[in-house]
């Protein structure tokens, strides 16, 4: 059976301005009905990549497609697309009811469906009692709810979200994370969200492009992209990693054995190492590294000290050291009142797991 058509795709998208070059060869199919999310540090590409979607910025080379069709060269009223913007970009001296039906007004919809397309938006963000509210009147979180209406309302096929959770405070931010994948889901329209905030990309995406210096690095789940990093940039990017540099000594079957100082060696479950390679980046996540008092050193196992502990409510922090100066960051349940915790200047040893670590390109 034939995969369905993607609803966005880029093919080998590049957008240069003067002799800076923003995007570079990005090739990118966006599922119907999925929450993809473009993740990245400031000035990545990340947005200017929703920009050129939405047709407020034109490729220097490349196609964009939406449902199979050519938009490249098309403005953004001519796409069947939508965009959220961090500012809101609410109409002020507009009521609720009025901001939402503003962009229906301008398509000509006749006034009884726009009326019950407005009261069906209302209702889908919660905000009624709130029509005849100018936005002064409303909170950040209010304003947010305004600003989905108003695009949802139009039916986009594609919803674009530049960042539009930034200006909230930590805890109506969570929320609102939780209520967008919910009324995603619902509408099933395809969300295109912009963000720089790793655990937001985590908590909403049914898939991520991790993006850097305006190539797209890493495509998958949060899963895949949090737990099978391919490069240094998405490891140290998404959550916590330790990076370790290592030398190949051996391979058998789909392992890699690699050795660290101190003698230290790995069993690696990972089969994407080039079979000419002689070292090897190793990443593992804070969490996977297991501690005990108690162990014989040997392949995956070894001593080291605890040189500082951090108290981080559910959780507490190691900084551990080998006897040669490898150091490792260990991410631990908090166990602060029981004599089972590891506190700082005792030794301990480390037990990893051959599928916890993951080869990464540097």
């Amino acid at each position: 059976m034939p995969e369905p058509t993607p609803t966005v795709e880029l093919r080998g998208v590049t957008k240069r301005f003067a002799d800076f070059t923003a995007v570079e060869n990005v090739n990118l199919q966006i599922r119907r009905g999925e929450f993809i999310t473009l993740l990245g540090p400031s000035g990545c590409g990340k947005t200017t990549l929703l920009r050129m979607i939405s047709g407020f910025d034109t490729p220097t080379e490349g196609v964009i497609l939406l449902d199979g069709q050519d938009v490249t060269a098309l403005p953004p009223y001519r796409r069947n697309v939508n965009q959220v913007f961090q500012s809101y970009a609410l109409f002020p001296h507009l009521t609720v009811e009025e901001n939402i039906a503003f962009g229906l007004r301008m398509k000509g919809a006749p006034r009884g469906e726009i009326i019950e397309r407005v009261r069906r938006g209302i209702e889908l963000v919660s905000l009624q009692g709130k029509e005849n509210s100018k936005p002064s009147a409303l909170s950040g979180g209010q304003k947010q709810r305004v600003a989905l209406a108003r695009a949802i309302v139009c039916e986009p096929k594609v919803l674009l979200l530049d960042e539009p959770l930034s200006a909230l405070d930590a805890k109506l931010r969570h929320q609102m994370q939780i209520e967008m994948k919910q009324m995603q889901r619902r509408l099933g329209i395809t969300f295109v969200f912009v963000t720089h905030d790793q655990e937001e990309a985590l908590t909403m995406s049914d898939r991520i492009a991790v993006v850097n210096r305006g190539r797209v690095e890493q495509l998958g789940t949060a899963d895949e992209i949090y737990h099978q990093p391919r490069t240094r940039f998405v490891a140290e990017f998404i959550g916590q990693a330790n990076l370790l540099r290592a030398q190949v000594i051996g391979r058998e079957d789909s392992d890699v054995v690699v050795r660290l100082a101190d003698d230290i060696t790995l069993r690696v479950n990972d089969t994407n190492l080039p079979p000419d390679e002689l070292t090897a980046l190793v990443s593992l996540r804070p969490e996977k590294i297991h501690l005990c008092r108690d162990a014989a050193p040997g392949e995956n196992v070894f001593a080291a000290e605890v040189m500082e502990e951090i108290f981080r409510g559910q959780t507490d922090q190691l900084q551990i050291r080998t006897a040669s100066g490898l150091e490792f960051t260990v991410v631990v349940a908090n166990e602060s009142r029981s004599q089972d915790a590891f506190h700082k200047g005792e030794r301990v040893f480390c037990r990893l797991h051959p599928e916890d670590l993951v080869l990464v390109r540097d």
